[in-house]
């Protein structure tokens, strides 16, 4: 146990995860890297977001989840901007700045749920509402879009961060029939083995096998 703190203000977790020896807290407008995970009172290494609940490239809005891929990149998701956020590059200590990809926006000064230009508030295979929780192997990222009720696949993570190409297309929705619907349990009265309703957190194993939350 130990309590997280920037500039002197304590922080509330709200999500958690490793990568080798190293810890990922998520802290609502930041997230917090440790180099080593502490064991009693000790200093984060790394601080991501500037503390302001805006939307602009370096900060974060209530942000719910933040995963390290095993080559170092950094995806959190940005939740209240409905968007995710990777960079390429983490450095030892330090702030990070602006993000090198944006997913679920076309810009990373843009934050509305569903908006995919002409048809805002219809979901797409680019747009996110209220993502909640991330993971990449470095070739394929999973995303929980918890109020689009689904989650989302991209099978070209290596060639996205490579290229900075934002905005991209997934290409597998799981949890609903289209890309385009968005209801809880595809509008069912009851769930099946194929619906979701808020999936909230996600984690694929070693063997690829894939597990979330239907909360």
């Amino acid at each position: 146990s130990f309590q997280l703190a920037v500039s002197g203000s304590s922080l509330a977790p709200v999500g958690v995860s490793a990568q080798g020896e190293k810890l990922v807290v998520t802290a609502g407008n930041y997230v917090l890297i440790y180099n080593t995970a502490p064991t009693g009172s000790a200093e984060h290494d790394v601080t991501v977001g500037d503390g302001a609940d805006t939307c602009a490239a370096s900060s974060l809005n209530g942000a719910k989840s933040a995963y390290l891929t095993p080559a170092g990149r950094l995806v959190v998701a940005d939740t209240n901007n409905n968007r995710v956020l990777i960079w390429a590059q983490v450095p030892l200590t330090g702030v990070l700045g602006e993000a090198d990809v944006v997913l679920g926006q076309e810009h990373q000064e843009t934050c509305d749920a569903n908006d995919d230009g002409a048809s805002v508030g219809v979901p797409s295979n680019r747009t996110l509402s209220h993502p909640t929780s991330v993971w990449s192997d470095d070739v394929r990222l999973f995303v929980a879009d918890a109020n689009n009720h689904r989650v989302l696949v991209w099978d070209d993570f290596e060639e996205i961060i490579e290229g900075r190409l934002n905005f991209q297309p997934a290409n597998h929705v799981i949890g609903q029939q289209n890309f385009t619907d968005s209801a809880g349990n595809r509008g069912q009265a009851v769930p099946s083995a194929t619906t979701l309703f808020w999936p909230h957190s996600l984690d694929v194993s070693a063997a690829g096998e894939l597990a979330g939350t239907d909360t």
